[in-house]
């Protein structure tokens, strides 16, 4: 059966055309032809259908072969090129070779043709595959040039072979700087055992899919998704591997947040539940800590309750813990205990606590004035939250861990907030149970005793239960003049002779001027500030200032004064507008 073939012959002689289409066909072909012989009909021919083969004679009167074997060149197409000629001279025919005709054939040999033909087709077909393959090629390397995902070829050594600029940007390296180099440099030590199994498996299975760290040039460390799979030749033999990593650090971040979230609304759910039926505060809150330490799963829970010191420094003791098993306990370590800010070396914690901000990190991270107070206790890390009650900064909580550096996600951060949000809740409560307990003790006392001093007595310790303060006073107010007729506290300061023996001419102290005008509590917060504020030596140790005038209980007096003298800084101060609740 003859071959199909379409040819455009490029011949002014018809009769010359139609020796080359019998040729043709003696050969084995059965030719569809057009036959040319000028520029414009060539031109058109070209565009006009597909082409197998041209078939040009060298010479013509008005248009020859080899012009028209450069208007082929100028157009994209590849079609084997076979000049004809009669008169062709040897060195003519090899310049016209050299132009990029395909062969040529003399009119008087054209025995010669049908081979001619045959073998420049062949010779199409693989000039097509070949371009067909690195079109190919071009379009894999586009692609794995394009890819977010990183793509690497190594031997079976591990020696790289190629990288894709994913591949290198993922491990912070430049494209073409990997090449030759092992793969071991994107793996730590730690991490090369998991990857000399995943290197097995490929050998024995062909392929290997799963989680691999990876680590960067500047040695941070990734979780990437791996497949990998054998590279085999022609004849199968193995010589390498090809893989392909997605960086899924973020998606195992989510992930893990995901997990977070649901976990600490568990135990905030349960810890809520504890909280609100609590009876006894000292018995729950070491539970409550139990059981956000699990959660969070760290080594030590801490929970700190802000006071003055004898100095009258803003201090803090450990009130509560909760510790990991193994983990040595801090609870009766006195170094724990009024422990000064300041003094401490732990001024900023105050600046950023009290107006409730959060520390967390690493202590190798923490300003060297601060590390000694945690490298003690044996913490590596730590996420420490502020506790406020009353509007008041009161103390905090601190998560340990000591184990290892821990970064802390928002969402732990977050929900931890929201759990000392509601043991500070909690803490308001049970203090605002114990005034009202207060209240009514000392109105029960009052109303069951005519022994003054008793009574006084037993104000003051009332007093003191509802707002902790360094010192306290019953102060008469008879007439215009004022004096102490019972106090606690004073001795610590040395000044319990002046107090016993002092006389205030009350429009001379504007303090006690302008409460008893206004029958209302007094505060202030702080007495340096205090328009008015009689400076004297022996109370200058006074900081701020809370007092409550014409107490009912008093009958037959002009007017009482009862007075809690707080010492401190600002955020440790009485507050404008507290209130002492009264009852008659």
């Amino acid at each position: 059966m003859n071959i199909p073939l379409c040819v455009l012959i490029v011949e002014d002689l018809e009769d010359d055309a139609l020796l080359i289409v019998r040729e043709l066909r003696r050969g084995g072909y059965d030719p569809t032809f057009e036959r040319v012989d000028t520029p414009e009909s060539f031109s058109d021919a070209l565009t006009g259908q597909p082409w197998d083969v041209i078939i040009a004679d060298y010479a013509m009167p008005c248009f020859s072969g080899l012009d028209a074997l450069r208007m082929l060149q100028e157009t994209e197409l590849d079609l084997p090129f076979i000049l004809v000629s009669g008169t062709i001279g040897e060195e003519v025919a090899v310049e016209a070779m050299r132009t990029g005709a395909h062969d040529y054939v003399m009119k008087d040999n054209l025995a010669r043709l049908v081979p001619a033909v045959r073998r420049e087709l062949r010779e199409a077909e693989v000039r097509l595959a070949h371009r067909r393959a690195e079109e190919r090629l071009r379009l894999l390397s586009s692609a794995t040039e394009q890819s977010t995902e990183g793509i690497a070829v190594v031997d079976l050594e591990g020696n790289i072979l190629f990288t894709n600029r994913a591949f290198a940007a993922m491990h912070g390296y430049a494209p073409g700087k990997l090449i030759g180099k092992h793969l071991s440099i994107f793996h730590t030590p730690e991490q090369m055992p998991s990857v000399e199994k995943a290197n097995r498996q490929i050998r024995e299975t062909g392929e290997f899919s799963g989680e691999i760290w990876h680590v960067r040039r500047d040695g941070t460390i990734f979780l990437t998704l791996m497949h990998n799979s054998l590279l085999r030749d022609e004849a199968g033999n193995q010589i390498g591997m090809i893989g392909t990593i997605r960086d899924i650090t973020e998606r195992k971040r989510a992930e893990q947040a995901l997990r977070t979230r649901e976990r600490f609304l568990e135990c905030l759910s349960g810890v809520a539940q504890q909280l609100l039926s609590v009876i006894d505060l000292p018995k729950a809150l070491p539970q409550v800590l139990r059981s956000l330490g699990e959660t969070a799963a760290v080594s030590r829970v801490h929970l700190f309750e802000n006071h003055l010191g004898s100095e009258g420094e803003l201090t803090a003791s450990l009130r509560y813990e909760w510790c990991a098993p193994g983990i040595e306990p801090q609870v009766d370590s006195p170094n724990l205990q009024n422990y000064p800010y300041a003094d401490g070396g732990l001024a900023r914690w105050v600046e950023t606590l009290a107006r409730g901000g959060v520390i967390t990190r690493s202590v190798t991270d923490f300003p060297a004035s601060e590390r000694p107070a945690l490298e003690a206790q044996g913490i590596r890390s730590i996420l420490i939250i502020p506790l406020f009650v009353s509007g008041n900064w009161y103390g905090f909580i601190s998560f340990d861990v000591c184990d290892l550096p821990r970064e802390w996600q928002q969402v732990e951060i977050d929900l931890l907030r929201t759990a000392a949000s509601a043991i500070s809740n909690v803490i308001e409560r049970e203090q605002a149970i114990r005034r009202e307990q207060a209240l009514a003790r000392a109105a029960a006392t009052l109303t069951s005793t005519l022994d003054l001093d008793q009574v006084l007595d037993h104000i003051l310790e009332q007093v003191s239960r509802v707002v902790p303060n360094d010192a306290a006073n019953v102060m008469l107010i008879e007439d215009d003049r004022a004096h102490i007729v019972r106090w606690r506290g004073y001795e610590r300061f040395g000044v319990e002779e002046f107090v016993s023996s002092a006389f205030l001419h009350v429009p001379e102290a504007p303090n006690l001027q302008q409460m008893w005008k206004s029958q209302e509590p007094l505060v202030i917060p702080d007495t340096a500030a205090y328009p008015g504020w009689v400076d004297i030596p022996v109370q200058r140790w006074l900081r701020s200032y809370a007092a409550y005038c014409r107490l009912p209980w008093l009958d037959g007096y002009t007017g009482a004064e009862v007075a809690a003298l707080l010492r401190g800084r600002a955020h440790h101060r009485a507050r404008p507008g507290a209130r002492f609740s009264q009852r008659g």
